[in-house]
């Protein structure tokens, strides 16, 4: 998953903010719509030739997550997840160990326009984890960070 940030031409601070943010690129709304097209192919390829770069991504207690066909497994066993679920998963899941604030959630899976809450993200890790957790209750890979949001932390931790 890319995440690309777009913002008015004037808006420089906005594409530095979402870059040192984690989006893989901010760019203006100005552009053209067929450099806009390349600029994300060639994400993509770029991405694409990254090491560790592959569609599926071990969870832990033999779940993996499948980015290419959007499905998340524990064996041969499909665990249906809604589509942000989903969004929010393949996002930490592509990034383990790393810590997202909610805000960064929020743009990230629900795009920057969402006008709902920071709940949204709590209610969402909540049904995450009541399907990826061995005991939801007591976490042990998608974890809260205290004042900041949240983390998944990979089997190998």
């Amino acid at each position: 998953m890319r995440a690309v940030h777009l913002a008015p031409p004037d808006a420089v601070d906005s594409r530095l903010a979402a870059l040192e943010a984690g989006f893989d690129d901010a760019l203006t709304t100005a552009m053209p719509a067929s450099e806009l097209a390349r600029r994300l192919m060639w994400l993509d390829a770029k991405a694409s030739q990254r090491p560790g770069s592959g569609s599926v991504h071990a969870i832990g207690d033999g779940l993996e997550l499948d980015v290419i066909a959007h499905e998340l497994r524990r064996g041969d066993e499909v665990i249906h997840l809604r589509p942000k679920e989903f969004g929010l998963l393949a996002l930490l899941a592509a990034n383990p160990g790393r810590a997202y604030s909610r805000r960064e959630l929020l743009d990230r899976v629900w795009g920057p326009e969402h006008r709902g809450g920071m709940r949204t993200v709590d209610v969402h890790v909540r049904w995450l984890r009541s399907k990826i957790e061995p005991r939801p209750e007591c976490p042990v890979h998608l974890l809260t960070v205290r004042g900041l949001g949240y983390r998944l932390d990979g089997p190998e931790r």
